[in-house]
């Protein structure tokens, strides 16, 4: 990033690539100088695409707005989806803390909902591929307490850097706090149990929004039992 001297950003993961027009596509969508480009992505595997996400697209929102339309998405906090003006994210002193994993769930949040202008184009022009024993597919059940204990710390920050503003956080603390329930759910039993009390402590369930009758119900359900609610219940 510091080295960087283009007007906008990407990030793409070493084992996937893009598509050739990817670039002329994003800018196509700089006519209104947007802060953020939000492009599209699919899932390979063994060569093959698995899963298309042909997500809707806007332009000119702000960030509020164009998070409350990208929370519908398939990925949301992906920081390879994404193509972010180097100026702003500078100026608002975005940084990954080093050492911790999760790093594109501590940073991307804000960087939409804090941007002024934002820009969802359909092209599909990320390739996302799927492989075994990666850092997010690990079995390896210290690294697995690691990832949830980081993205707590990513949670945590969240909230700290959205009180610190003005903006709507509803949708914001929603999002984040149900990304923490379902993360804590890959731990094992006794770890399970004591995150689970520790986001009751922090008040994290409390974040959910319950406008509807069934996030009312998910609310309800997720604060007796995350694994049950996410295992067997698909929202």
């Amino acid at each position: 990033i510091k080295k960087a001297k283009g007007d906008y950003i990407m990030f793409i993961d070493s084992d996937d690539y893009i598509e050739k027009d990817l670039l002329k596509e994003i800018n196509k969508s700089l006519k209104n100088n947007p802060d953020l480009v939000r492009f599209q992505i699919q899932d390979i595997k063994d060569n093959k695409i698995i899963n298309k996400y042909n997500e809707k697209p806007f332009t000119g929102y702000c960030g509020e707005r164009a998070f409350s339309e990208i929370v519908k998405y398939h990925y949301v906090d992906s920081m390879c989806c994404y193509a972010i003006k180097r100026k702003y994210f500078l100026k608002e002193k975005f940084i990954f803390t080093e050492g911790m994993v999760h790093e594109d769930f501590e940073i991307i949040p804000l960087v939409i909902i804090k941007s002024c202008i934002v820009n969802s184009i359909d092209y599909i022009g990320y390739n996302y591929v799927q492989r075994p024993n990666s850092i997010m597919s690990t079995t390896n059940y210290e690294k697995i307490k690691k990832r949830v204990d980081d993205f707590y710390n990513h949670y945590n920050y969240l909230v700290n850097e959205i009180n610190k503003t003005d903006i709507n956080s509803k949708i914001f603390k929603s999002f984040i706090s149900n990304s923490l329930i379902l993360k804590i759910c890959e731990l094992e039993n006794s770890d399970y149990k004591k995150y689970k009390n520790k986001l009751k402590e922090d008040k994290v369930f409390d974040n959910l929004l319950d406008d509807t009758l069934v996030r009312k119900i998910k609310k309800i359900m997720f604060k007796i039992s995350p694994k049950i609610t996410s295992n067997v219940i698909k929202w």
